[in-house]
């Protein structure tokens, strides 16, 4: 029986910079088929689709390291992520900023909330996400 993960002590890398205090981080990937049936058949037919993922990022708030998710926004630029969890399993890739949030609630921690949208080849716990023809 395997140990369930607990964030307490999770930390995520972008484009070089760590962040120690994740309060949350959601990553969802979706492989949605391509319907491939010809018509007349009894029998639906499917072919593995494009995989996509993207994380949803609840953080502590920090300017000067915030500024990571901030230029990246702003300046349309991919950059490296490595998620790791308290047990040492990690999730690599690259990934496009699409959102910055902080929320800020008096007499409260200050709070990031930010979302990326992974672009290319995504690693889990060291399995790697096919390529497709034109990518390698």
């Amino acid at each position: 029986m395997s140990a369930a993960y607990t964030s307490e002590l999770a930390t995520i890398t972008f484009n070089s910079i760590t962040f120690d205090a994740v309060g949350s981080m959601s990553i969802s990937s979706a492989r949605a088929p391509i319907e491939t049936t010809q018509v007349g058949s009894l029998n639906s037919h499917f072919l593995a689709g494009v995989l996509t993922s993207a994380i949803a990022l609840d953080i502590y708030y920090n300017n000067s390291n915030h500024s990571a998710f901030t230029d990246s926004l702003v300046d349309g630029t991919i950059a490296a992520f490595t998620f790791t969890t308290t047990t040492g399993t990690s999730i690599t890739g690259s990934g496009l900023v699409t959102g910055v949030d902080v929320v800020a609630s008096m007499g409260d921690i200050v709070r990031g909330s930010v979302s990326i949208q992974v672009t290319g080849q995504i690693t889990w716990a060291g399995n790697a996400a096919a390529l497709g023809g034109n990518e390698t």
